[in-house]
């Protein structure tokens, strides 16, 4: 008898569980909310993004372990646990919404993990472009239009699962996808998610209108991920929903700021923090707060990347937030932000270990500016042309003590289209 065939049906079952793929890139198979200090913070949103194609390797998986032999085919089929992880395509299950329901069957009670894409399949992508160009697809039954489903179905369904929900991401990327939010969180209606504990969402599309869904009510909520566009998602939350919450990666406008602000405050367990402040290119200015004005103090922060509007907001986050645990802090500029602006940032957080400034200038440069950060090991600096006065004040010993300024750093890299160098300390003597 094969050794194989010995082993328990639960340790087979918990290996088979432990190679289905995860349905985000990360740590534990979940969305990092911002990038680490050596990679580039562009690769973080390509990643995310990439996490939502429709590849099927979970479904993959299953079907493989299925095909090696009928005990295996089985065992299957009768663990919840195997099917609580599922990819779900809006177009692909709105034409046989019961073959979802089957799929949910299987998982019976388990808490679920649901990755939900609103994306054509890839036999209807080639069938609708070679129908755009008017010749037929080769292989495949011509048809005279692809159906453009609307996956109201597949919604009901999900919605009758919200109470089993632990991880939940929605694609909003497809044509009037975003719009399927209001249908998924109805407006007066207050959607409930117990088990919840990861919510992400990306959209590229037009932004939702505010007030156009219901409250979201998700109190074992930890981390989630809200992009540009969905601001109407976290608008949305109860203050249950963020008293837990201890990964967030948030985009607001400037004239949200104010709002943002708010909801921040009430985030009083955060551990990571993820905050863009972008501008709001066609819209109507008004009297709007373009500056950081609500104290909130985050004891437990040890995380935090910055990629602010303006250097006034650099300065006043500096004044109204107070960080004590914070150790990694990442900011970005526009490319002409003077990196003068995060000084008292700094001042105010001596205990990071590790720094990245992404595109800021360094044409005002302050000697002193990174001399409150005695405990600092790692430091990059990206996208930018350090000045000679940064590279002695921080690489060479100063002049009258012979000691150098940062004499922790550990890892140095210098970044730009014109440099890329790393340095380390014993390189100067």
């Amino acid at each position: 008898m094969a050794t194989i065939t010995r082993i328990p049906s639960e340790i087979l079952e918990e290996i088979f569980y432990q190679s289905l793929p995860t349905l985000f890139k990360g740590p534990n198979g979940l969305p990092r909310i911002h990038a680490d200090g050596e990679e580039d913070p562009a690769t973080l949103e390509q990643e995310l993004t990439e996490s939502f194609t429709s590849d099927d390797e979970v479904d993959s998986t299953r079907m493989t372990l299925k095909c090696i032999c009928r005990s295996w085919r089985n065992l299957v089929l009768d663990s919840p646990k195997l099917w609580s992880r599922l990819e779900v395509n809006a177009v692909e299950f709105q034409k046989d919404p019961q073959r979802l329901m089957t799929l949910l069957d299987r998982s019976k009670n388990h808490d679920l993990e649901i990755k939900l894409i609103s994306v054509r399949s890839k036999q209807d992508n080639f069938m609708s472009a070679n129908i755009q160009l008017n010749r037929p697809a080769r292989g495949l039954q011509q048809f005279s239009e692809v159906p453009d489903c609307s996956p109201q179905a597949v919604i009901n369904i999900l919605r009758d699962q919200f109470h089993r929900l632990r991880v939940f991401g929605i694609d909003c990327n497809a044509h009037g996808s975003v719009d399927h939010l209001a249908h998924f969180f109805p407006q007066n209606i207050r959607s409930s998610f117990p088990r919840l504990e990861h919510f992400f969402a990306i959209s590229n599309c037009h932004p939702l209108r505010a007030g156009s869904i219901g409250y979201i009510e998700a109190p074992q909520l930890k981390s989630c991920f809200i992009p540009q566009g969905l601001d109407v998602l976290w608008k949305a939350f109860s203050p249950s929903t963020q008293k837990n919450l201890t990964r967030i990666s948030l985009v607001v406008h400037n004239e949200q700021l104010g709002q943002g602000e708010k909801f921040l405050s009430l985030c009083e367990h955060l551990q990571t923090l993820s905050l863009t402040v972008s501008r709001s290119f066609g819209r109507a200015l008004g009297n709007f707060p373009y500056s950081f004005s609500v104290s909130s103090e985050f004891p437990r922060l040890q995380s935090l990347s910055l990629k602010l509007d303006s250097a006034e907001q650099y300065r006043s986050i500096s004044q109204y937030f107070k960080f004590p645990e914070l150790r990694f802090l990442t900011a970005r500029g526009n490319g002409f932000t003077s990196v003068a602006c995060i000084e008292n940032l700094l001042e105010r957080n001596p205990r990071l270990r590790e720094l990245r400034l992404d595109k800021f200038s360094f044409e005002e440069y302050p000697n002193h500016l990174l001399s409150p950060l005695t405990e600092l090991r790692s430091l990059v600096v990206s996208r930018s042309l350090p000045r000679k006065n940064f590279l002695r004040s921080n690489f060479l010993p100063q002049p009258h003590t012979n000691q150098f300024s940062l004499p922790n750093l550990e890892i140095s890299l210098l970044r730009s289209l014109q440099l890329v160098s790393q340095f380390q300390k014993p390189c100067f003597k």
